[in-house]
């Protein structure tokens, strides 16, 4: 059952902070038992979004897609209503070039999922950022760092 929803960002931290490597082994033990659990979900458009873009959290994720999911009616429905609060969200010349989108279906998914939401992205006064929109709808919001917290993940596992 899911537990949290991951914005692109929070991919592209993980990916490239924490190469797959054994100096990581424990921290991607954990991480794949998660993915592979569906506990950590995503939006279709955040995949758009790490795949059209970044080599190494693509080729990262590709094994992954399955936990890349599309919009319920609820979600979708929820959407224009986050937007028509906070239109700075999204960059207009991304929805006319048919670029992915996804920080607003991040955050419908985790408000009607009750999940919580995974950002690289920092709260930051009067700004239409994820942690800031989070707040107002009553989700969680974390870091990467917050999240390895949350599930006791580590970089190395204990000797003991």
């Amino acid at each position: 059952m899911a537990k949290y929803v991951f914005d692109s960002s929070a991919f592209i931290r993980l990916y490239k902070i924490f190469p797959r490597r054994n100096t990581f082994d424990a921290l991607w033990k954990k991480y794949d038992i998660l993915i592979n659990n569906q506990e950590i979900i995503s939006s279709s458009e955040a995949y758009r979004e790490i795949t059209g873009r970044d080599n190494i959290v693509k080729e990262g994720v590709k094994n992954y897609k399955h936990i890349f999911l599309k919009p319920t009616d609820k979600e979708i429905s929820l959407v224009p209503v986050i937007l028509a609060k906070h239109p700075f969200l999204i960059k207009m010349k991304n929805i006319n070039n048919g670029n992915p989108v996804a920080d607003p279906f991040l955050i419908a998914m985790a408000k009607e999922r009750n999940l919580t939401l995974v950002t690289d992205e920092k709260q930051s006064l009067n700004a239409h950022k994820i942690p800031n929109i989070c707040i107002e709808y009553g989700i969680v919001c974390v870091d990467l760092f917050d999240f390895f917290d949350k599930e006791n993940l580590k970089l190395v596992e204990s000797s003991k």
